[in-house]
């Protein structure tokens, strides 16, 4: 049985990923060998790991790196843009929506995508954000030991009141 008024959208064959108006994520669910929507258990933010790593309180494992890395994070913006945090939601860190200053609003995302070392990735989300950010591929770099990701990113969008060219960089 579907529960009513969730609105679900195909990740995988079976995972739904339900968002409010702006575009965030606010449930993840799967559907069960009889179709059945069921809510995917949230993880507690505190107490230890299991299996072959130590783990501690706040952390993530994801398997684009070797190590876990804490649920929150902090992105900072060259050029007087502003540091600010990254929040885990299940998907990936997000910052929200957050001014950045002489530009206007972004809403930006690093996620892990496939599973070999090297595979965390920022991207814009879908939501109010008057600023989007062209990433630049060539100057990127990630460690994970000590997480540390870092490219450039130009400031686009009709909206956006700058177009300038910034580092971003997120560490634990």
């Amino acid at each position: 049985m579907v529960a009513t008024g969730v609105m679900c959208e195909p990740c995988l064959a079976r995972l739904c990923v339900t968002k409010d108006g702006n575009g965030r994520v606010t449930a993840l669910s799967f559907r069960d060998g009889s179709g059945n929507l069921v809510p995917v258990p949230t993880c507690a933010r505190s107490g230890s790991g299991s299996g072959s790593g130590s783990g501690s309180a706040g952390q993530v494992a994801v398997p684009c790196c070797v190590n876990t890395i804490p649920a929150t994070l902090t992105l900072t913006i060259s050029g007087g843009g502003g540091s600010f945090p990254m929040l885990w939601d299940g998907l990936g860190w997000s910052t929200g929506l957050v001014a950045v200053s002489g530009c206007g609003t972004i809403d930006l995302r690093l996620s892990c995508v496939g599973s070999s070392p090297g595979g965390l990735t920022f991207g814009n989300t879908s939501g109010s954000q008057t600023c989007l950010v062209a990433f630049d591929a060539e100057s990127y770099s990630q460690k994970c030991s000590s997480l540390v990701v870092s490219t450039n990113g130009t400031f686009t969008g009709v909206s956006c009141v700058c177009g300038v060219t910034r580092v971003f960089t997120v560490v634990q």
